[in-house]
């Protein structure tokens, strides 16, 4: 081990167990880790209070780990990206640093500044070494026949398995602790408060604790159970791997464990439970190859065009705000909506149906809910956000056909069959029986006490009609 100054930039990766970049910097020598806070950029890229304050006390968290390391952390408060490549090169040279190293992100900005930082290190004589951590398999190693990216899911996921068995995924451990230094550590930012994050405890200690319960308990049945918002059935991770407190490897690990190496069948409950990895792995790769999808635009470039009803419309306008809300007058839909406000998290099925009813029901441009759910989400997520609206709206890769509606009746009484979810979600509407909650009757409001929850915003059967047309104008006009 030699005696230069390694410095690790720390970003969506908030923690010290396999973390590539801290690991090889350790090997390499004394490390000092450093995070640069942003808060201008993150509200450009759309980030709600609780997703910000997550990502604080994560860092927090952090911060504490570092310590009984010796790795002091220095914290850079800039405003945006463009700030980043000369503070962290002038903290870099202060402290005769020798090698940066850091685990890559996939979105264009962060892409774009990442290079910038590149730059300016080796144009200063600072060596620069880059890790793939969000991702399973380097992105762009798997590709089709004719060399490109995949766009549809089930090929993608299938080339995943067969490259699997080669690929070295096993979680790294923490570095060794180093002797302690003269640096020293600098004080967190006071850190935000918000109301939904006591049900997100912050750092790796907690994330470990969740996965290892959810793979101990309810990974089996994830298969059976993950589609019934009532039941605990998934494994609600997703907000420590959105900010990197949980590392993919360290999932994926959990699941051959417990499968004992099984994971190809998705009829399985941890084979299941890889493939949704997989889509977040394959949404990941998307962002790399079409930069178009961080830039606000469709994947299927002809649904640009799609007639969207215009938000300046008082109509248009009242019909976001109930769906915004909870107040749309379908059960289900609201009660995953104010599920979405109370928490900040939303149950994968629900997000499909709340994302289908917007964009297709109500003919809302997708893009007005993506913002909207970037804003309350604590595992906001732009790769994963957006390619999940997309499909939703079938404005993107691998998307449901775009006559295929989820009926929120349907949906509700399949998937919610006691109306439990909604009762906990809806609670005027908790008197009702197993078969009137999921469509309260209309005409007998006031009879049933109910009359506090409002009648339906739009019939479905014109939102259908509606929805095939604006698609069907694409293929007429030029």
């Amino acid at each position: 081990m030699t005696n230069a100054r390694q410095l690790v930039w720390f970003r969506s990766d908030l923690r010290t167990l396999d973390h590539p970049a801290l690991y090889q910097a350790r090997q390499q020598g004394e490390v000092l880790a450093a995070f640069v806070i942003t808060p201008a950029q993150w509200q450009q890229h759309g980030w709600g209070a609780l997703k910000t304050a997550f990502v604080l006390h994560n860092l927090a968290a952090l911060q504490q780990q570092l310590q009984t390391l010796n790795i002091p952390l220095k914290i850079l408060q800039l405003q945006t990206f463009a700030e980043t490549p000369a503070a962290l090169l002038q903290l870099a040279q202060q402290h005769q640093v020798s090698n940066l190293l850091f685990n890559d992100e996939y979105e264009w900005n962060e892409q774009q500044r990442d290079q910038q930082v590149e730059q300016v290190f080796l144009s200063s004589g600072i060596a620069v070494q880059r890790f793939t951590d969000q991702l399973l398999l380097p992105p762009g190693s798997l590709l089709t026949g004719k060399g490109e990216a995949y766009s549809v899911f089930t090929p993608f996921w299938r080339r995943w398995l067969q490259a699997l068995p080669t690929a070295k995924l096993h979680p790294l451990p923490e570095p060794q602790p180093q002797h302690p230094g003269q640096l020293t550590t600098d004080p967190l930012p006071v850190l935000p408060q918000h109301p939904a994050l006591h049900l997100w405890p912050a750092g790796q200690a907690a994330a470990l604790q969740r996965l290892q319960d959810f793979s101990g308990q309810r990974l089996m049945a994830y298969q059976q159970q993950r589609d019934f918002p009532a039941l605990d059935g998934t494994s609600s991770l997703s907000p420590w791997l959105a900010v990197g407190a949980l590392s993919v490897r360290q999932c994926l690990a959990a699941a051959l464990h417990v499968s004992h190496g099984q994971i190809s069948d998705k009829n399985t409950g941890p084979g299941c439970w890889v493939s949704e990895l997989v889509w977040r792995e394959f949404y990941r790769n998307l962002l790399l190859a079409f930069p178009r999808l961080s830039r606000g635009r469709t994947f299927k470039p002809e649904t640009e065009r799609l007639p969207w009803r215009s938000l300046n419309n008082s109509k248009v306008q009242r019909d976001l705000q109930a769906w915004q809300s909870g107040q749309t007058g379908f059960p289900l839909v609201d009660a995953a909506m104010r599920q979405l406000l109370a928490t900040g998290w939303m149950h994968n099925r629900l997000r499909m149906l709340t994302a289908m009813f917007l964009s297709k029901h109500l003919l809302i441009d997708w893009r007005v809910g993506e913002a909207f759910f970037m804003q309350h989400l604590v595992d906001g997520d732009l790769a994963s956000n957006n390619g999940g609206w997309q499909w939703a709206a079938s404005t993107g890769t691998d998307a449901v056909p775009y006559f295929r509606l989820f009926n929120p009746y349907s949906q509700s009484q399949k998937f919610d069959p006691q109306g439990d979810f909604i009762r906990n979600w809806l609670p005027e509407l908790a008197h009702l029986d197993h078969k009137a909650i999921h469509q309260p009757p209309v005409d007998k409001m006031d009879l049933f006490g109910s009359s506090n929850y409002p009648q339906p915003i739009v019939d479905l059967k014109m939102a259908r009609d509606r929805v095939m047309a604006a698609f069907e104008s694409l293929r007429s006009s030029p």
